[in-house]
């Protein structure tokens, strides 16, 4: 009887043994579709592309990756074949929560990185998750720790793009702003040369309302703005990433004037 290999052990021994190995033809996209031999019985829960996708996205990690997009981008940039990269966006949108009371992320197909800061973080060892990539929050979490943690607790200047901004109400009268911020550059307060800067990826904002609102009478602040921000860098556990508060000044270096900040 012919002896099979098992694709998720495979998996596992590869990433073990290669974090130095850069990707090359092992990853199959130059027709070596004989490496992993899966017996049917595996064909149901995952088959060699299945095996093929974890392991660009395990060495994407690797490689600094800290959300889908550069996932993505690493693919990309190492030539690893259409196919096999609109099968990895699948993958890294495809995770469902079975939960149907308690979880904020209900039924809706959650990304890689909704996993990471929530479902890792916030409910460690998560039963609900369908389809689970958790595994990997390790080198995740080192790749952002890599980013932020040596800023943590100092003045620091973020410029971003606004991608996202949204409200939430904690309390009766405690209204805050979320702002996600994307193509991030940080740099400390006192140390305004370009040669400190530090290109990071993306970082999410957090200001009381009362507190925007002041900021948005002389700036007005919009979705797509590039702006600069002065705060603190801290770890928020309840959303499981670095974060950036005790937000002092905001100001506007390129408008593009979208959807308002601020809703009076």
């Amino acid at each position: 009887m012919k002896n099979f290999i098992d694709p998720v052990k495979e998996l596992r021994d590869d990433v073990n043994l290669k974090s130095n190995h850069k990707l090359n033809n092992r990853l199959l996209i130059s027709g070596e579709n004989n490496v992993y031999d899966p017996p049917n019985k595996y064909d149901s829960i995952i088959n060699k592309e299945k095996v093929e996708e974890e392991f660009v996205i395990a060495e994407a990690l690797k490689n600094g990756a800290t959300d889908d997009g550069q996932i993505v981008k690493w693919a990309y940039d190492q030539n690893v074949g259409t196919t096999i990269i609109s099968s990895i966006k699948k993958m890294l949108r495809s995770m469902k929560c079975r939960s149907k009371v308690g979880c904020a992320h209900k039924h809706d197909r959650m990304s890689f990185i909704n996993v990471m800061t929530s479902c890792v973080s916030k409910t460690s060892g998560c039963s609900f998750l369908q389809y689970d990539l958790s595994r990997y929050y390790d080198t995740w979490k080192k790749n952002r720790d890599e980013q932020y943690s040596d800023s943590i607790g100092h003045k620091v200047i973020v410029e971003g793009k606004i991608s996202k901004i949204k409200e939430v109400s904690r309390f009766k009268n405690d209204k805050f702003i979320h702002i996600h911020l994307f193509d991030t550059k940080l740099r400390a307060k006192d140390l305004a040369k370009a040669e400190n800067v530090k290109y990071t990826r993306d970082l999410w904002v957090e200001i009381p309302k009362n507190r925007m609102v002041e900021f948005d009478m002389s700036s007005h602040f919009c979705l797509e703005d590039t702006i600069a921000v002065t705060g603190k860098i801290g770890f928020h556990n309840y959303f499981g990433d670095y974060w950036l508060g005790d937000v002092a000044h905001m100001e506007t270096i390129k408008r593009r004037g979208g959807v308002p900040a601020v809703r009076y």
